[in-house]
């Protein structure tokens, strides 16, 4: 598989574009705040700021999530007329994409949907269904969500600590990303594997072996010609998901440096995918990993920012069902300076 990313929009608790999403990665600032804890987005500003860069995608959107996705996709400056495939848990999305001039394919697998859409559009370009998708996910917070994982006492009444040795439950988020894919070999970033997995261990608790991840990394390293430098992990700061998830990664890619994202924006479900695979490219564009956890569960898990020269990466994710999806990126040379869009 080479599947040429051509183009990146990102929105997060963090910041309205990739460049401010990536900045406070790196810098360590967590987004984190409120009660209950979560990684929640300005409306107002996210508006006016949507109104400003697209105000035909503007006047489509309706909903919070909806608003979401229309700001990555015009920082991404994804085409109009073309497949989106795009996933979320909840969030309404079709209406808005119709509207908006493209064609729409939702995928709700839980919190693996947009890693799972990322695979399906890369899928279609490699089959020579289609020479450019856009693909990605959006997700706004709401309180039947917020109120659904508190009746499952999964939240962290302190902020989530993923793979960390306090870590006591998840944060929620909200945010998205899209990526647009291209047919052919261009310098830069490429999805290079993609791997799914359903361990069907549990409603709700992962395999405590992570079986169902191991399964969706090794077929994501399948087409991967060098061993990763880094993963993008699940990390959602749970007891059982970041113990069997560490357990899958150990055994899988044991050299790999491993860091969540959640313990600064948020666990953003359905979005979760498109903004871990989207934060991977950047570390690999941008020649640097964030931290994670202050007292890590493995060594393999970052403290601080670390620079890396990995020219190869992993993205992971796992929903409710035991749903797993993961994904292998390549930076092909040379890598570009500051980054790419």
């Amino acid at each position: 598989m080479r599947v040429h990313v051509a183009s990146k929009g990102v929105v997060s608790a963090l910041g309205l574009t990739a460049d401010e999403h990536f900045a406070g990665l790196l810098e360590g600032r967590s987004a984190l705040s409120g009660s209950p804890v979560a990684g929640r987005i300005d409306r107002e500003r996210a508006r006016a700021e949507l109104a400003r860069r697209a105000p035909e995608l503007a006047r489509a959107a309706e909903r919070f999530e909806q608003v979401l996705l229309g700001l990555a996709l015009a920082e991404a400056g994804a085409p109009r007329g073309t497949l989106a495939v795009v996933g979320t848990t909840k969030g309404l999305l079709e209406p808005f994409l119709l509207e908006a001039g493209f064609v729409p394919l939702v995928v709700s697998q839980a919190c693996a949907s947009s890693t799972q859409a990322i695979a399906l559009g890369a899928a279609l370009i490699e089959a020579g269904e289609v020479a450019r998708i856009v693909v990605g996910g959006a997700e706004a917070l709401s309180p039947f969500i917020e109120e659904g994982f508190a009746s499952l006492s999964a939240i962290d009444p302190r902020g989530s600590r993923p793979f960390d040795a306090t870590r006591l439950g998840l944060s929620l988020g909200e945010g998205a990303a899209i990526l647009v894919l291209e047919r052919g070999a261009g310098s830069g970033p490429h999805v290079v594997g993609t791997g799914t997995g359903s361990d069907a261990f549990s409603s709700t608790s992962p395999d405590p072996e992570g079986r169902g991840l191991e399964r969706a990394l090794r077929g994501a390293l399948g087409g991967c010609e060098e061993a990763p430098g880094f993963v993008c992990a699940h990390g959602t700061g749970t007891e059982k998901n970041d113990a069997a998830e560490m357990a899958g990664l150990e055994r899988v890619v044991p050299g790999a440096r491993v860091f969540s994202i959640k313990g600064k924006v948020g666990h953003t479900l359905g979005a979760a995918g498109a903004l871990d695979a989207a934060t991977a490219l950047l570390a690999l564009e941008k020649g640097a990993i964030p931290g994670t956890a202050r007292e890590p569960i493995s060594p393999a898990v970052t403290k601080g920012r670390e620079d890396t020269e990995a020219r190869a990466a992993l993205s992971a994710n796992a929903g409710f069902g035991g749903l797993c999806a993961a994904l292998a990126f390549r930076l092909s040379p040379p890598r570009e300076a500051g980054g790419a869009k």
